[in-house]
């Protein structure tokens, strides 16, 4: 026979009818600080607005050592990728002027080899004229 149980992990006193100082009702957010990595906290909706209370509560316990460990590492793998994403925008700018420049010359080029056709052209017809004058 075969028995299951099931353990509750949720950790949240939070049963989404906690109010804040002014009466609303508080969101649960998570903290994204490297000392509070994704631990959840209950705020005014309206925290950065200027009716908005400063109500807040945390709902998780605290971070064990190794989660903020694991913490400072992901800041720093972020950091990083947030410096090479700058990289790429700049390099991408720098791509986008030099595809304006080719796509002036390019146009000045056809522009060029319009009139050399054009010159061509003359000249063939005045070759061609004094040929068969009389």
């Amino acid at each position: 026979m075969s028995s299951s149980s099931s353990t509750n992990i949720n950790y949240s006193p939070y049963n989404g009818d906690e109010k804040c100082e002014c009466g609303r009702r508080a969101v649960m957010r998570p903290s994204l600080t490297v000392k509070n990595p994704g631990r959840r906290f209950l705020g005014c909706k309206n925290w950065k607005k200027r009716n908005g209370c400063n109500f807040f509560e945390w709902v998780d316990p605290e971070t064990c050592p190794r989660g903020l460990e694991y913490a400072k590492i992901m800041q720093a793998k972020k950091e990083e990728l947030e410096r090479q994403d700058k990289m790429v925008e700049e390099e991408n700018e720098a791509l986008f002027v030099k595809i304006a420049d080719l796509t002036e010359m390019n146009v000045n080029l056809a522009n060029t080899n319009e009139a050399l056709r054009a010159q061509i052209g003359t000249r063939k017809t005045r070759q061609t004229g004094t040929r068969f004058h009389c």
